[in-house]
């Protein structure tokens, strides 16, 4: 009778721990990503990492324009989402003041669509999560 308790709590307690089948994960903006221009001839890049908790959203990457040097640099990221897939509003913060935003969401469950905003300027900015078909650092 014991062993059969057992096994019935262990069976339980395996079944809680794992996502419904087919599930989106939890923190689905978790991870690496990389702008889909990145590899461009002229040399710029974005790659950054995000982490979530619940609606929060924090992250460090890099970003570099065109150009000898890697301009802003370092970034950091802050903001948040819906979970599951919903759409996200961050924030990204680099040396000399640098200071962009980017709001959009989910076009599929490894790629991010949105706008892109610093200074004055908005551009239409694509990320994909970094994996063995997509162009990261």
């Amino acid at each position: 009778m014991r062993i059969a308790s057992c096994i019935v709590l262990l069976s339980l307690v395996a079944c809680l721990s794992k996502e419904a089948p087919g599930a989106p994960p939890s923190g689905d903006l978790d991870g690496k990503w990389g702008w889909d221009q990145n590899g461009n001839p002229g040399g710029s890049s974005i790659n950054i990492t995000f982490v979530t908790a619940g609606p929060q959203v924090t992250g460090n990457g890099a970003i570099c324009g065109i150009g000898p040097h890697c301009n802003p640099g370092a970034v950091t990221i802050t903001g948040d989402h819906t979970p599951t897939f919903g759409p996200f509003h961050l924030t990204v913060r680099g040396p000399g003041g640098f200071k962009a935003t980017y709001s959009g969401q989910f076009v599929g469950p490894d790629r991010l669509q949105g706008s892109w905003t610093s200074a004055s300027n908005s551009y239409t900015v694509t990320l994909n999560r970094c994996g063995p078909t997509s162009f990261c650092w």
